[in-house]
């Protein structure tokens, strides 16, 4: 390319300086003192803008690609419905013991109901007025009843 070079003393003159427009065209010249050092600069520029665009382009993929391996998770998907089986499961087996417990309590409350039932039997036949032992009985209570409280309390079967 053909360049117009400023002289110090003000005029213009023609110089041919390669200026190559790619590192590959300045890679393929014999000798670097031919050209410019800025159009150097500014092709080294030009390609480690492209190299770090590509880079950044590359690491946004692989950033990307790791969040969706992280939200696909293999036990994501089935973590949800296992909650739901553990809490139905729960749900039975806690049903399940108190309908047992409930079982087992009014089992136990009708054979201590008839137990009960037995014994107030038991007593209203020993309660029932016989006519000879009450007789004996009264008149036990008289003679006694002349003894103090605490020789009855002690010393009544002794007799």
């Amino acid at each position: 390319m053909i360049r117009y070079a400023l002289l110090r003393s003000g005029r213009r003159t023609l110089q041919t300086r390669p200026s190559p427009q790619t590192l590959e065209e300045l890679a393929r010249l014999k000798s670097l003192e031919d050209v410019d050092s800025s159009v150097i600069r500014k092709l080294i520029n030009q390609r480690t803008e492209e190299v770090n665009a590509q880079n950044e382009a590359q690491m946004l993929k692989k950033l990307s690609a790791e969040g969706r391996d992280l939200q696909n998770v293999p036990g994501s998907r089935y973590a949800r419905p296992l909650w739901l089986l553990l809490i139905g499961c729960a749900s039975v087996y806690l049903v399940r013991d108190w309908l047992r417990m409930k079982a087992e309590y009014d089992a136990r409350e009708t054979t201590l109901e008839t137990r009960v039932e037995g014994l107030e039997a038991e007593l209203k036949y020993l309660l029932e007025p016989k006519p000879g032992v009450l007789e004996v009985e009264v008149v036990q209570t008289e003679v006694a009843s002349s003894a103090p409280w605490y020789k009855r309390w002690l010393w009544s079967g002794s007799r």
